[in-house]
């Protein structure tokens, strides 16, 4: 190498290492505040540590709602042999060291873990897992991270875990974040469901029915503290968890205000259902729209010296399974809208029978059967022909329409508004404002 050459690489050495050492001192001294409060920002924050919620029990003191811990189980099925300097590594029984399920122990125990799978979820067999499990093990590159089986009920997710040599194949951690969770469970399945709540699809973190009565004593009060990053997805509390609660943030704080406050797990609630009336409600109610096709029904039971409901079924026709359930979001009871029929008949009479401008004989004829009171969709029909007419009294007593709507057009054709005001004095058209939260109809259109 020529002297020229080795004046200039001297040369490039010195400016390189005068443009680090301004980049460190731009670093350290010009911009190190704003770097340390990016690095804070990054390595520190607030976490949530999420509330229990309380149970939800029926009045003859069986649980219908509470949290449980599911998982998401995902496998690992990639196995290799464990290389060093380009040998596999021994065990001390002389055999290759296995990275993943060793093929012995995947072969032995996959029976095991398809059983427990099948058992714990009913609606597949032993023989799909086992199927699904080694067809993707079989492959020359298996994925790292199979989903086997969602909402795998935590209890089975650890036995699994305990087999020789599964421990390491079963994922912990999908996208940085744990496949093990919190969720709310409905003790007896679809029964009760709306009535008991779902989460709301509509509204992520709140709920339907029940779950949503009194949202701050069932749901309780999620416990917020400082903590710093260790590893990604990893996060350790900065101070001991008992710490002193300060007041919650509200809107009119400043969006840096440093909260934090304790844990308080929800509080259980005793709801007036009562499950041995509720089973006999859903079971009925099933029946009935079988027998006659509906598409949907309700089924309420009510005890009338204190108002409680004992039974609240809501049923509607489930096209992909072909049977009647609980659709989540549609408590018909609340939410739907029916004609009211001939219920309605006694209603209308007892209106007019309040009514101090007129006085309605009980035992004075009106028409029945047919009559053609004008105007678009003027014809009334009764279903029975028995009389042309009929009483006040035989009105009600055979339910007639063309009765009831003489009635009504002998003193109400010209002031009809004022029925409608007598009607909704002792029937009003408001919302009910039930205990259970849903989507409830608005009916009344004064017209």
């Amino acid at each position: 190498m020529t002297r020229g050459m080795t004046v200039f690489y001297l040369l490039l050495t010195l400016v390189g290492g005068i443009a680090i050492i301004v980049s460190m001192v731009n670093i350290q001294w010009v911009h190190g505040d704003e770097w340390r409060e990016r690095g804070l920002k990054r390595e520190a924050g607030l976490r949530t540590d999420p509330a229990r919620r309380g149970n939800i029990y029926s009045s003859d003191g069986k649980i219908l709602a509470t949290t449980v811990t599911e998982c998401d189980f995902y496998l690992d099925l990639l196995n290799t042999v464990v290389m060093e300097n380009g040998k596999p590594v021994m065990n001390g029984r002389g055999i290759p060291l296995e990275s993943g399920i060793a093929d012995s122990n995947f072969a032995r125990y996959l029976d095991t873990v398809c059983e427990m799978l099948a058992e714990a979820m009913p609606q597949r067999s032993a023989a799909y897992y086992r199927d699904k499990i080694a067809t993707e093990r079989a492959k020359e590159k298996p994925r790292r991270c199979f989903l086997v089986e969602r909402r795998v009920p935590y209890s089975v997710w650890q036995s699994i875990l305990r087999l020789p040599g599964w421990r390491v194949g079963v994922v912990k951690q999908v996208d940085g974040r744990s496949v093990v969770r919190q969720v709310r469970a409905h003790i007896y399945g679809n029964m009760a469901g709306n009535t008991i709540g779902f989460d709301n699809a509509r509204d992520k973190g709140t709920y339907t029915g029940l779950e949503d009565l009194q949202p701050s004593i069932v749901r309780g009060q999620d416990g917020i503290f400082n903590c710093r990053r260790l590893t990604k997805g990893i996060w350790l509390p900065d101070e001991p968890r008992e710490r002193k609660e300060v007041p919650q943030r509200t809107d009119n704080d400043k969006v840096d205000t440093v909260v934090v406050q304790n844990k308080v797990d929800g509080k259980s609630i005793i709801s007036t259902i009562d499950t041995r009336y509720q089973d006999i409600a859903e079971s009925s109610l099933r029946k009935a729209l079988r027998l006659y096709g509906g598409t949907s029904g309700c089924a309420v039971l009510m005890e009338m010296e204190t108002g409680y409901v004992l039974a609240c079924a809501n049923l509607a026709l489930d096209t992909a399974s072909h049977s009647y359930l609980e659709m989540r979001d549609e408590n018909v009871a609340v939410s739907h809208v029916y004609e009211p029929g001939s219920t309605f008949k006694t209603i209308i009479m007892t209106a007019m029978l309040s009514d101090p401008e007129i006085k309605i004989d009980t035992a004075m004829k009106v028409k029945a059967v047919y009559k053609d009171f004008g105007g678009k969709n003027g014809e009334i029909k009764d279903s029975h022909k028995k009389k042309d007419s009929l009483s006040v009294k035989e009105v009600i007593e055979e339910s007639s329409n063309v009765g009831m709507c003489d009635l009504g057009w002998m003193y109400y054709n010209k002031r009809r508004n004022e029925l409608v005001e007598l009607v909704k004095g002792m029937f009003p058209y408001e919302d009910l404002h039930l205990d259970v939260a849903a989507r409830e109809y608005k009916t009344w259109v004064n017209d």
